[in-house]
């Protein structure tokens, strides 16, 4: 019995070490666990005051490591409490509180996807050559190297707007507008002086364009080649117009100079000229006076003309004849014979009597039938006349064929009758019998025999 006794103490004893020992190992369990629960606690804390940070939400104040009261009965906030803290004294709500730390970390993620997919659209947006994934933003080994570079080429990109508003701006100065960059890299007001930019360019090259329609219009004039002025070599082109131009006229200087030499010569020949029939008449008029009082000695003439019918006054130059004796056929122009002091012979008794020729009247030039043009009295000497070769507008030959020599006349009959056609031409030449032109004709024919006489006698 007391053997018994003896193993049962022994065997409680052991059980008792047994129990002691596992005891002491529990506890250094559970001090473990509770140190590693607040360790963990602290460290949630920690996380939810980062990710809180610049974020504007507060997850982390009701995620406290602190051990807070939780007895009703000891504090006031004990429900408060139990609602924060992450104490192992408070394990029963710790999935409850770790909800909203759940949360947090989802909302991180969405910005960082948001923030991933806005920086590969940026990329896009910018028009980068190198192409990215969200996914490479969202990426935690390869999102800094990604950001880095679509950083370098957001730099790249601002440096070249900035290079082309200071250019815009530089040329807008050039062009006569006044507006910095700063105002171009305004997102809301950068319209407006771009669009007085444009409209200042189109301006000028509408007046540039003018500009060289004009040269070209001018080059067309003057028969010389129109500059190119599309290309870059625009200076050399208006150099080789100007010189030509500028060859032109020389030339016009030396055709002025040469025409006024000419019509230097011109003027002087005619006073010469004028001198000479001046003269030549005087003996004419001399000699005649001198034939007249012989034929009044011999009884062929009464000394003073009987009273005839006079001619009108008025129109006494149509009956004036003469010749060219000079041609400029450079500038259409003629010389005549006739003047201020002409000598016809009126009346039936045929009466001396002088008559000017007419400014600013056209005259006929013909010879023998042939009609070769007309022409206009612009200056009337005293012997002679200028006049000017008038154009023919449908026949742009007439009046080419006009030399020295030839008759010019106002002689209406004559003048129909190497202007009329083949038909009206004969009519003209053959009037009828007892008819004016007829009647016309016999003292024109008398007047010519009697001249030719007076030649001869001369």
């Amino acid at each position: 019995m007391g053997l018994l006794n003896r193993i049962v103490n022994v065997a409680v004893l052991t059980l008792a070490i047994i129990s002691v020992v596992f005891g002491f190992l529990l506890f250094q369990k559970r001090e473990q666990l509770v140190n590693r629960g607040d360790f963990m606690a602290a460290s949630i804390n920690k996380v939810a005051k980062e990710l809180d940070l610049d974020s504007n939400t507060k997850y982390a104040e009701n995620l406290l490591p602190a051990k807070l009261e939780l007895d009703p009965k000891k504090s006031a906030d004990a429900e408060k409490n139990s609602a924060k803290t992450l104490h192992h004294t408070n394990y029963l709500k710790l999935k409850s509180i770790l909800t909203p730390f759940e949360k947090q970390a989802q909302d991180i993620k969405m910005q960082r996807d948001a923030l991933g997919t806005a920086l590969n659209d940026v990329s896009v947006k910018l028009e980068n050559t190198e192409s990215y994934t969200p996914a490479q933003f969202k990426d935690i080994k390869t999102y800094a190297e990604k950001k880095e570079t679509i950083l370098g080429f957001v730099e790249k990109v601002n440096a070249r707007d900035n290079d082309i508003f200071a250019q815009i701006a530089d040329s807008a100065g050039v062009i006569g507008l006044s507006f910095d960059k700063e105002t171009l890299k305004s997102l809301e007001n950068f319209k407006t002086p771009l669009g007085e930019f444009a409209s200042k360019v189109e301006a000028l090259k509408k007046r540039s364009d003018k500009y060289g329609e004009f040269i070209g219009r001018i080059c067309g004039i003057l028969d010389i080649q129109a500059p190119s002025l599309a290309g870059e070599d625009y200076e050399s082109e208006l150099k080789t117009a100007g010189n030509s131009i500028k060859g032109v006229k020389e030339e016009f200087d030396k055709t002025k100079t040469e025409l006024a030499r000419a019509k230097s010569e011109l003027e002087k020949k005619t006073d010469e000229l004028n001198k000479a029939v001046a003269e030549g008449e005087r003996q004419k008029n001399e000699i005649a006076k001198l034939k007249k009082d012989l034929r009044v000695a011999l009884g062929e003439e009464d000394a003073e003309p009987t009273a005839g019918k006079k001619e009108n006054e008025d129109t006494l130059w149509k009956k004036l004849e003469g010749k060219v004796i000079e041609l400029n056929p450079k500038w259409d122009f003629v010389v005549i014979d006739l003047g201020k002091s002409n000598k016809l012979m009126v009346g039936a008794k045929k009466k001396e009597t002088t008559v000017e020729l007419p400014e600013g009247k056209e005259m006929i030039v013909g010879r023998g039938d042939q009609f070769l043009g007309k022409i206009k009295i612009i200056r009337v000497n005293e012997n002679c006349a200028i006049a000017n070769i008038v154009p023919d507008k449908k026949d742009k030959a007439m009046g080419a064929g006009i030399a020295v020599g030839d008759r010019v006349f106002f002689s209406d009959v004559a003048v129909k009758k190497v202007t009329a056609t083949p038909e009206k031409a004969e009519k003209a030449e053959k009037p009828e019998k007892g008819g004016k032109a007829e009647k016309a004709e016999k003292p024109e024919k008398a007047e010519k025999a009697e001249k030719a006489e007076e030649i001869e006698t001369e």
